[in-house]
């Protein structure tokens, strides 16, 4: 196994592999996802453009030639009101369901916790879905402690 910096080359695995992510998401978290948006011009531009950017930080795990996992976070700009915070998000963590529980995610965490460190980032944060309890044991585990809660209603 393999992790390394996406390449543009890797566009079409990334989709393939997003949009086994976003059917996860999906069935297991938010039936409102629509896992074809994957497939779109705006989704394809928009994985290109994370992988170019400097301030985004899109790693790959590989086995066999296949990829297997992502992550994909960032740097992001600083809030007027917390001036010496410079925070980092942790966007999206998905590693194929035959793979979890092997440290993959771990391993691709850490590295994307040295280079937020090496961008002089001060925090990092994560959103995931409430009912996602592997998540939440994952990232507890990682050092993470809950700070902003979001409400969500139908309307």
């Amino acid at each position: 196994m393999k992790i390394r910096k996406a390449k543009v080359e890797d566009l079409k695995a990334l989709i393939d592999l997003g949009y086994e992510f976003l059917s996860y998401e999906e069935k297991q978290h938010d039936e409102s996802y629509n896992p074809k948006y994957i497939y779109t011009k705006d989704s394809k531009h928009y994985i290109l453009k994370r992988i170019k950017e400097a301030r985004s930080y899109f790693m790959v795990a590989e086995e066999n030639g296949q990829l297997i996992g992502f992550l994909v976070g960032s740097i992001c700009p600083r809030l007027k009101s917390r001036p010496n915070v410079v925070p980092s998000l942790l966007e999206e963590l998905f590693i194929q369901e035959k793979y979890r529980g092997q440290g993959i995610g771990q391993e691709m965490f850490y590295k994307f916790a040295d280079w937020c460190k090496r961008k002089k980032a001060t925090k990092m944060r994560v959103d995931m879905f409430y009912k996602n309890n592997k998540a939440k044991k994952f990232y507890k585990k990682s050092g993470f402690k809950e700070h902003t809660v979001i409400y969500e209603k139908d309307i």
